[in-house]
Parts: C-alpha cells; structure tokens; sequence
C-alpha cells in the first residue's frame, strides 16, 4: 500500500505547496500533479506498509492470511478510510510481495556500495590518520548537540508521567518504556547526523582551499554601500551605513585640500577634522 500523500489535510487546508510526487506514476488525489520521474527520469521513491510472517509459517496459513488482507482492501468503508488518508491500496500476492522486497534490496544495496565507495575516495585523499581526528569531531559534536536535547525530553516526560496512573499504568514503567524509546531515538539521529556530514564533506586540497578564500575576500572587496537598519524605542526605524564600506569610495584627499563636499573649508577644518 504505497502512501503518496501522507499530509493530505494540510494540502487541502492550502497550508502547504506541493511541487511533485516522488511516486512512479501520479496521484489520484491529485492527477494534476507531476512526478520528479517526469523531470528526473529513473527517479522514484514510495513508501509501502506490508505484513511478514516468520519464515517457518506454513504457506496455507500464508495464503489464508492474504486472501483475508486483500478482502479486507476491497471493503467499501477500509477503501473511504484510506482515501482520507491518502494510501492507495494494492493486494500482491506473496511472490509479488517477495519480488518487491527483493527489488529493494537490491536498491539499496547499490547505494550502500557507491556511498561505501565515496567515502573510501575521501579517505584516501586525506589519510586515514587526518580523516580519523575529524570523524571523532563530528561524532563528539552530534552526541553533545543532541545528548542536551535528549536530556530535556526526559525532563519533560518526567514531569508528567505520573498522569499515566489515571490510565491504570505503572507511571515509573511507563517512563522505563518511554525513555528507552527516547534513547533509542537519540542514537538513530547521531547516526543519521554523523553520516550524512560523512556523505557531504567536501575534502580540498591545499591550493583548492587557498583559491576559495581568495575568492571569498575578492567578492568582500566588491561589496559597496551597506546599510544596517534596526528599530528605535518609538517603533520607526533607522538606517546606517557601514562606514568601512562607504569610506572605501570616498577618494582620497589631502589634509589642505578642498572638502568633496563642496563647503569651501580645507578638508582638515570640515570633514577630515579629527573628533
């Protein structure tokens, strides 16, 4: 049951802008809207909802539990509830479902080869010994970024646990299960922090990172006529400019000179005058 849509009620409230589906083909809720396939050809990526079975499970109970699923799929009221929530419903028989996870596998074992291979490629630029002191760093940098949020999650969980009671639930093994979750959930966001820092990391050699801050200080060099503009206590506001960049244009002028702007004094006794 691939999802094509899965905030269907802040689409219709107009809260949000669709620009594709990532699906193969195009919505039924929305025929209007293109796929990223139709731009990007090859691309496709769809969420499905199957059940497993353990793999001793005879196959006539196999069997009973599908031709019982795909029923279900043709109830009227199962296919209104699913329509409100934007899942598309499709019956496969096990070998068909077999074949769908296969195919998966098989995707994802290419992009575990070639992210494998990339980040190979990086180390071998740099040095395993350079490379290592950097993935200690982002990895220390993720735990102590997310370990403080994590520690304020149980603090809030902490705090109203003992409402579980009224529930008939054990409060402290109900924030047992909870904070273990909780746990669980912090290590899967370090691992997806770490890794996708180690899939985007440019490495540069020296003469490439030499090029890209002179590049940097060339475009701060053409930069003219800055102006800040912050709020006053009445509520109106103010402009100023960066004297740094406007003084950059003003040409230069000796002390006995003419002022540039055109009063008639010395430079020294008008603008030049030291405050």
């Amino acid at each position: 049951m691939p999802s094509n849509i899965s905030a269907l009620s802040f689409i219709k409230d107009a809260r949000v802008r669709l620009l594709a589906v990532t699906g193969a083909q195009r919505s039924k809720f929305l025929p209007g809207l293109p796929t990223v396939a139709e731009a990007l050809p090859g691309y496709e990526f769809d969420s499905w909802i199957g059940l497993l079975a353990p793999a001793a499970t005879p196959k006539a109970q196999v069997e009973q539990i599908n031709a019982a699923m795909g029923k279900l799929l043709k109830d009227p009221a199962m296919l209104e509830r699913l329509d409100r929530q934007g899942v598309v419903p499709r019956a496969l028989s096990p070998e068909e479902f077999a074949a769908l996870l296969r195919a998966d596998f098989a995707k994802m074992e290419k992009v575990v080869k070639a992210a494998d291979a990339l980040f190979e490629t990086k180390v071998e630029r740099v040095g395993i010994d350079q490379f290592t002191p950097f993935m200690r760093m982002v990895l220390l940098q993720a735990i102590d970024s997310h370990w403080r949020e994590h520690l304020a999650a149980l603090d809030y969980l902490r705090q109203g646990i003992h409402l579980r009671g009224y529930a008939q639930k054990n409060p402290k093994q109900e924030y047992k299960r909870e904070a273990f979750e909780l746990f669980s959930q912090l290590l899967d966001v370090v691992k997806m922090e770490v890794t996708r820092v180690m899939m985007t990391v440019r490495i540069q050699s020296e003469e490439e990172a030499v090029q890209a801050a002179e590049a940097i200080e060339e475009q701060a060099e053409r930069i003219s006529n800055v102006t800040y503009t912050h709020p006053n206590e009445d509520g109106s506001v103010s402009e100023e400019p960066d004297v740094a960049t406007v003084a950059a244009e003003v040409p230069k002028v000796g002390r006995n000179d003419p002022c540039p702007c055109g009063s008639g004094k010395k430079y020294k006794q008008c603008h030049g005058r030291l405050a």
